[in-house]
């Protein structure tokens, strides 16, 4: 233990558990009102305080690009209302590269007419190795947005998270991580609302691609009939023809190149309403410490990430961070709880292809089922992004996320557009939020203090036992 102290002493860690002084927290006006069970607390009461918190920070601070001032202002607010109602409260800074992520876009130009280039010189194999080098990328840090680990030409910047903490009353044995985002989404240039626009920018240079692809495979093969391949070359007659028609399929780049501008939503439900909420769930769990109804030995972390909108890198280096000081951690995650008629736990993140604990969002599903609410089971479709939930399930944390969106086609939720704005929002949908997260953090507690009850009766049966005798 001493050496471990020493460790966390060095890195600064264990703030995550020290306890300090927090102001009293007032949920409601007047003592006799304060004095009233736990349970009369109005889920609705809490979701109008997160809107209201929420249309601060929009007028304020307004978009929030990733690793930006803005951002950082955000997260320094959230800790100041954190602080109010957290055991204790940390703002972390990590330094990434938040460009990179939508940088694929042009480096997908660039490698097209690099591919063209070389097969041009007579090294079809080269131009296929930095294709297939190029489509590692796009499948491991754009699709499944996860690290790509080496130098970048990308400017570095510090992505700013905060989280706070609200310990248990006895010893940790659990912990549940409730988390969200407050950096907004940059603006693409044309939406599949814009069919034209959208088929030139998108579809067209992806079909461009494939057919720069299939003539470099189909060069590689004519070199190695011709003897000729690994030799600088001018390619023979077909191959020339098949070059010629690769050139000019890089012109139908032009439109893709512009097509992440520098443009920010307002994201007021993606995704700042959720770290909104996320405060005044710390505010509720605060009050029923206070009034000695506390969770046993749950601690719970509220934390609200940087750049997720860029590949999740925020949630990924604070997990790296703290993964190890975490005791059999949970994470339930809330990203774009827009519509109260769409809401879903999601079993399956990143595109499609990494999957959340199956469990915990059906238990989820289930809990908000009985109280009255719709919920479906989802999964996120190809090309529909990430939630920080997978950057918690790549570390093995159990995690589902909690979204308010049509998945699919069909939606017509206003993220990543100017239309998100808290006017936009569902209130009802907030309140939903709120009220499903207490009662799911409730009665896993009350599950706890049963099974200590059961025991406590085994106890007194065995003490009972030599009396009888």
């Amino acid at each position: 233990m001493g050496v471990l102290n020493y460790i966390k002493g060095m890195f600064k860690l264990p703030q995550i558990f020290k306890k300090k002084e927090k102001k009293e927290t007032n949920l409601f006006k007047g003592d006799n009102e304060r004095k009233r069970d736990v349970a009369s607390l109005k889920s609705s009461q809490l979701s109008q305080s997160a809107l209201s918190l929420l249309s601060s920070l929009i007028n304020e601070i307004g978009p929030r690009p990733a690793g930006s001032e803005a951002t950082r202002k955000t997260a320094h607010r959230l800790a100041d209302e954190f602080r109010k109602y957290t055991d204790d409260t940390i703002i972390t800074t990590h330094r990434a590269s938040p460009s990179r992520y939508f940088g694929l876009f042009r480096e997908f130009i660039v490698v097209s007419i690099l591919m063209v280039i070389l097969c041009f010189m007579g090294q079809p194999l080269f131009a296929l190795i930095v294709c297939g080098l190029f489509g590692y990328c796009v499948y491991h840090g754009f699709l499944k947005c996860d690290q790509i680990k080496g130098p970048t030409v990308f400017k570095k910047t510090n992505l700013t998270n905060v989280h706070a903490v609200i310990e248990p009353e006895e010893e940790v044995t659990s912990t549940v991580i409730l988390s969200s985002h407050h950096d907004s989404a940059p603006l693409y240039k044309y939406t599949e609302k814009d069919k034209k626009d959208y088929i030139l920018s998108v579809y067209v240079p992806l079909i461009a691609f494939a057919i720069t692809t299939i003539i470099s495979i189909v060069i590689f093969i004519l070199e190695i009939f011709g003897l000729k391949l690994l030799r600088f070359n001018l390619p023979s007659l077909s191959a020339m023809i098949l070059l010629i028609i690769a050139l000019v399929l890089q012109f139908s780049y032009f439109k893709l190149w512009g097509y992440v501008t520098d443009t920010y939503s307002p994201g007021a439900g993606d995704n700042l309403v959720s770290s909104a909420s996320l405060v005044e769930l710390a505010h509720y769990f605060s009050w029923k410490k206070e009034n000695g109804k506390g969770l046993k030995n749950t601690r719970l972390i509220f934390v609200s990430f940087d750049g997720e909108e860029v590949g999740l890198i925020g949630s990924r280096a604070w997990y790296a961070q703290y993964k190890e000081l975490l005791i059999n951690p949970v994470n339930i995650n809330i990203d774009s709880p827009f519509s109260s008629s769409a809401l879903t736990f999601l079993t399956k993140d990143a595109n499609g292809f990494v999957s959340l604990d199956k469990t915990l969002a059906s238990s989820l599903c289930e809990q908000a089922e009985k109280m009255g609410y719709s919920a479906t089971l989802g999964e996120l479709p190809l090309f529909a992004g990430a939630t920080d939930a997978t950057s918690a399930s790549r570390f093995g944390i159990p995690s589902t996320t909690l979204m308010g969106i049509k998945l699919g086609k069909g939606g017509d939720e206003p993220y990543h557009t100017l239309g998100d704005v808290p006017e936009a929002l569902d209130s009802k949908m907030i309140e939903m939020v709120i009220s499903i997260l207490i009662k799911y953090i409730e009665n896993n507690y009350k599950e706890e203090k049963r099974a200590e009850e059961r025991v406590s009766l085994l106890l007194d049966t065995d003490k009972a036992l030599p009396i009888i005798r």
